[in-house]
């Protein structure tokens, strides 16, 4: 790929004026920004923007200049329980785009839209948490799931998701410098388990994890299966590959609500099945930072 690099000092400095928000109000909310140029002719007016998508693609909208590079960040009313993936951006004349967090769209600030939220599972994976391997029908010859600080190939991450620590689970470990196929996914399936969990209670609890999924090395015939179930049968939550760009390798983060699929309460178990099933090929899986939180959708009392 192209990249492109500034060396030196910014010459638009963004930021929020105020720690990263873990939630935004349903009924709509403001945080405080600053853009600052100097000098302030580096500044296009009028770029200052925010960028969110919650979940139906991203929207642009401006921000508020309440002067002395001070300007207010707004979202609308939006649906509770929703994860929002936002960052904010300001052009300089020299035709450069200035972000918070400097990544940008390739890794925003998350908000949930909720009053409060309440943590039933966050796992960094540096423990095993009551997870195991492996299930009635696994026959993978290599590449079974083990937890620990994967040496990395190009198919396997070399490092895990989670800011602290560094393990998580994924698809057998290589000797470092190991060959690309070396204790990849072969020969058939296997499987990595969650915990069950008792949800009783909960209003609308929100799944959510980083997978890696790779399967573009060579053949290109499977597919990586998540399924949950609440003890009475299992139903799949998402099948990656055996093509596209999250098929590819790489951390992507997916979340779901588990009212999707059963009402909350007891036995809320996840399984990931990684499998080589078709013709001989590359497949590597990882999984980090899984968390189940239940959003607060009740206004609080005046």
């Amino acid at each position: 790929g192209f990249f492109a690099w500034w060396v030196g000092q910014p010459l638009v400095a963004v930021a929020l004026a105020q720690p990263d928000p873990e939630l935004i109000n349903p009924g709509g909310q403001s945080f405080a920004a600053t853009v600052q140029a100097s000098p302030a002719s580096l500044l296009v007016p009028g770029s200052a923007r925010l960028l969110y998508d919650a979940g139906a693609g991203t929207v642009s909208a401006p921000l508020v200049d309440l002067g002395n590079g001070n300007f207010r960040v707004s979202f609308p009313a939006l649906p509770c329980g929703t994860e929002v993936s936002w960052y904010i951006a300001a052009d300089s004349t020299n035709g450069v785009t200035w972000k918070y967090p400097p990544e940008g769209a390739s890794l925003p600030l998350r908000s949930v839209v909720a009053y409060g939220v309440g943590v039933a599972a966050e796992l960094d994976m540096e423990t095993i948490a009551g997870w195991s391997v492996g299930e009635v029908g696994d026959n993978a010859t290599s590449g079974q799931w083990v937890r620990g600080n994967p040496n990395g190939t190009a198919a396997q991450p070399e490092d895990d998701h989670s800011p602290v620590g560094s393990f998580c689970w994924f698809t057998g470990q290589a000797i470092a410098n190991g060959s690309i196929g070396m204790a990849d996914v072969d020969g058939g399936t296997t499987t990595l388990k969650t915990a069950t969990y008792d949800l009783t209670g909960f209003q609308d609890p929100v799944i959510s994890y980083w997978r890696w999924y790779s399967n573009n090395q060579g053949v290109v015939d499977d597919t990586f299966v998540v399924e949950i179930t609440n003890g009475s049968g299992w139903q799949v939550v998402e099948t990656v590959g055996p093509t596209g760009v999250q098929a590819g390798g790489g951390w992507y983060y997916h979340e779901f609500h588990l009212s999707d699929f059963f009402s909350p309460g007891p036995g809320i178990q996840l399984r990931f099945k990684a499998s080589d099933l078709g013709q001989g090929s590359i497949v590597e899986a990882a999984i980090a930072e899984f968390r189940i939180s239940d959003v607060d959708c009740y206004a609080p009392s005046v």
